[in-house]
């Protein structure tokens, strides 16, 4: 009796190995085949979900390759900014705020930045999300900032942009379109390597 339940129980092994033996090489089947499809038919197109039509009939989207969204603010110096006006010219497009801190150690590389590309025609637009102007006044002059820092009260350019984290950084080419994206403190030299071939090298 002890041996035919030895017996039995071996052979219900062996079949349970079998079975989940079938069932793995039945799952890498189907994740081949979707590979497969993927790879015939190509990923999505990020812009084709996160971007919209304009008035004009261009199509723009917050995704590389794409015609950067339209950008129209106040600086906190009380002045008019749009992006369509920049047109022609380099832009590094920062979103940012004062409780961020790794917004705080990026915004000396921003400044840097600035500074060495200024003469080549680069503008830097560091929007700040939904923060008084008297708070990011007294930002930009603790961080002796002289780019241009643009007002974003309601948070309409940030959604535009589908910011979701601060800092993000959009590096935007002077025909307008979006060629680099950083989500997180980016570098002086990553920006400037990012906008080499827009910019004159020393």
């Amino acid at each position: 009796m002890q041996q035919q339940l030895s017996h039995q129980s071996t052979t219900s092994a062996g079949s349970h190995r079998a079975t989940r033996a079938a069932r793995l090489l039945a799952s890498a089947s189907l994740l081949l085949v979707a590979l497969v499809i993927v790879v015939m038919a190509g990923l999505p197109n990020r812009a084709d979900y996160t971007g919209w039509t304009l008035n004009s009939g261009q199509y723009v989207a917050p995704e590389l390759g794409a015609l950067a969204p339209p950008v129209e603010g106040i600086t906190v110096d009380g002045q008019a900014l749009s992006l369509a006006d920049l047109r022609g010219a380099p832009v590094v497009l920062n979103f940012w705020a004062t409780w961020c801190v790794p917004c705080a150690v990026e915004m000396p590389e921003l400044q840097q930045l600035y500074e060495t590309h200024r003469a080549d025609g680069l503008r830097v637009l560091a929007a700040n999300m939904a923060e008084s102007p008297p708070l990011v006044r007294a930002w930009r002059d603790t961080h002796s900032l002289t780019f241009d820092l643009l007002l974003d009260p309601d948070g309409a350019i940030a959604q535009a942009y589908r910011v979701r984290a601060w800092p993000s950084t959009f590096v935007i080419s002077p025909t307008g379109v979006i060629t680099q994206v950083y989500f997180g403190p980016v570098s002086a030299q990553q920006l400037t390597a990012a906008l080499a071939p827009f910019i004159a090298q020393e």
